[in-house]
């Protein structure tokens, strides 16, 4: 029966309406589920916290998982306010979550949120798609989705159509980054000390070593 109607949807609803209704139910949930954490968790004392945001699966043992996804620790919608208490938190970690923000508007809260939830000095951490990586291999004619770290789909056979997927991945990705943009960005929400890093082995994930542009930044003392 579910296949058979996503058959006949496929066939019968143009993908802009199936991507709006789609949209609209993800909204919902993350609406519902958001309230809930809102009204049971509680942030306790607890100070140091280290917080992997827009983690999806891809947990760390040690660290506080922040998502909507099952894995995480932490059910919540890191598009809207952290449920943690001002100052609480030592490192505030991203990873290809802040490209799915709209900007400036829930870009610039989930910034302000993590400026607030981080103590003096804490650290905010952020890895993204490299744009500029990819369009100077576009520009050069060393376009190869392997060798840039893009997600690979089937219909990605030409270089414009994987650019195209790495800037609109079926409507997930919002905004785009090279590295003068993010620590522009990352200055005027108040961090100091901002700065492109090399990938971490440490804190990074593997299969984002490639293609990702890392920058760091620190809430003044």
């Amino acid at each position: 029966m579910g296949f058979a109607f996503r058959d006949w949807a496929k066939s019968n609803i143009r993908v802009g309406l199936r991507r709006a209704g789609k949209a609209t139910l993800f909204e919902i949930s993350a609406a519902v589920r958001t309230r809930l954490t809102a009204l049971l968790f509680r942030p306790g004392t607890q100070t140091h916290l280290k917080l992997n945001v827009g983690c999806g699966a891809n947990r760390k043992e040690g660290w506080v998982n922040v998502d909507l996804h099952p894995a995480a620790d932490v059910k919540t919608d890191a598009r809207r306010k952290l449920p943690f208490r001002t100052g609480s938190a030592a490192v505030v970690y991203s990873e290809h979550f802040f490209e799915h923000l709209e900007y400036p508007e829930e870009a610039v809260l989930f910034l302000s949120e993590s400026f607030r939830v981080l103590e003096p000095g804490g650290l905010f951490s952020v890895g993204v798609p490299d744009t500029e990586l990819c369009l100077r291999a576009y520009v050069d004619g060393n376009f190869s989705w392997r060798s840039l770290g893009l997600t690979y789909v089937e219909w990605c056979d030409m270089p414009m159509h994987s650019l195209n997927f790495l800037f609109h991945q079926g409507g997930e990705h919002k905004h785009l980054y090279d590295a003068p943009t993010l620590i522009n960005v990352l200055n005027k929400a108040g961090f100091e000390n901002v700065h492109r890093r090399n990938f971490d082995p440490g804190i990074d994930s593997e299969d984002r070593r490639v293609g990702t542009l890392y920058v760091d930044a620190r809430k003044p003392h």
